[in-house]
């Protein structure tokens, strides 16, 4: 059973639920209402300055309700292109 409320969209376990809340992401609505490319930011800065591709993919994918893997090619690409902006 997840931990909270964040857990049960897809994509989302204890590992990035707890870095959301160290960036104040505490619900699914703060999630859904704040931009990915913000949400990553404050996670590189403040919570887990090794976030990867996958952890990104993952939050967009929660952000749509969907398993990573079924975003669609141009979403991937905006966020792969958003992520080699960071590095």
């Amino acid at each position: 059973m997840p931990k909270d409320e964040l857990e049960i969209l897809p994509n989302i376990g204890p590992v990035l639920a707890r870095s959301l809340k160290l960036v104040d992401i505490k619900t699914i609505e703060d999630l859904q209402q704040t931009p990915y490319q913000e949400i990553f930011r404050r996670i590189r800065q403040q919570a887990d300055s090794g976030a990867c591709l996958a952890m990104l993919m993952g939050l967009v994918g929660a952000q749509k309700g969907l398993p990573k893997h079924l975003l669609d090619v141009t979403t991937k690409a905006e966020v792969k292109a958003f992520y080699k902006s960071l590095v």
